[in-house]
């Protein structure tokens, strides 16, 4: 309902600010503009209404605030999250680095890495690391082109 609407259904001029409050409580009701215009004539000088009303916006501010708080707790845990991801895939990253640039016996220990790690992931990790690829990776490479 627009504030000259409500003038003409009331004959009452009220501030933009005290218009706000009206419109909130229009908002939330579920009245046509005439029988909510008329309700509100009756009852705008109860001091019970208004002091509902007050109750009503304080509120209504602290639910606005705990829904900042909110969003800005799922922002910080979801950037959490991520550089938690970011940080264990760098771990395991150097680990498999590691792994295979020490290992001795390298058909025994490739297999407990590929149960571990990919296949796919050790060959990355070679490649990132100039290291030689083994004949199998090379073919599966190849498969995968």
């Amino acid at each position: 309902m627009l504030q000259s609407e409500f003038y003409e259904r009331t004959g009452v001029t009220l501030s933009a600010e005290e218009y706000a409050k009206v419109e909130r409580i229009y908002d939330n009701v579920k009245m046509d503009k005439d029988h909510f215009c008329e309700e509100w004539k009756k009852i705008r000088t109860n001091m019970l209404f208004n002091e509902i009303l007050d109750a009503f916006e304080t509120l209504e501010k602290e639910n606005f605030s705990l829904k900042d708080r909110l969003s800005s707790l799922e922002s910080r845990y979801e950037s959490d999250i991520e550089n938690e991801r970011k940080f264990s895939h760098d771990k395991l990253e150097s680990l498999a680095i590691r792994l295979i640039q020490n290992i001795d016996d390298v058909s025994r220990i490739y297999d407990i890495l590929e149960e571990e790690f990919t296949l796919d992931f050790i060959i990355k990790v070679k490649l990132k690391e100039n290291m030689d690829l083994e004949p199998h990776e090379r073919d599966h490479l190849i498969k995968k082109l």
